[in-house]
This record gives structure tokens, C-alpha cells and sequence, in this order.
């Protein structure tokens, strides 16, 4: 269980590190400064779910992209 932990510590701290929600924050909401909840729930909704999706590529992609650049 030890093993399965720090595999899933190591692997969320690499995601947010790659994907730094808290640089792109005040991005966010500077764009959709004046617009009603619905909007900021829709643009939110898409936003995780592209993110879900390429995380999915990687997913099933990486291993064929390491090795068609040849990263060991």
C-alpha cells in the first residue's frame, strides 16, 4: 500500500506542477470578469473536461510518443 501511495503522491504533484491551476486562476476569471454563474460553470465544465481528455491521451499515447522519440 506504502508502494501505491507515493505512486499516486508523486504522480499528482507532477500533474499540478504541469498544470499549475493557480497561475491560470487569475487568467480565468480576468476572462470572464463580468459574466453570470452559468457562464463561469460552462467555461469550467469544458476547461476539465479537455483536461480529462488529454490526460487520457497521454494515457494511452505516452508510452508510443516516448518511444517514437526515443526517450528511454
Amino acid at each position: 500500500m506504502t508502494q501505491q501511495f507515493s505512486l499516486f503522491v508523486g504522480t499528482f504533484t507532477t500533474l499540478l506542477a504541469i498544470i499549475n491551476p493557480f497561475e491560470v486562476l487569475p487568467v480565468y476569471l480576468m476572462m470572464l470578469s463580468g459574466k453570470d454563474d452559468a457562464a463561469h460553470r460552462s467555461v469550467a465544465r469544458r476547461s476539465c473536461l479537455y483536461a480529462l481528455l488529454l490526460c487520457f491521451f497521454f494515457l494511452v499515447f505516452g508510452a508510443l510518443l516516448l518511444r517514437l522519440f526515443d526517450v528511454p
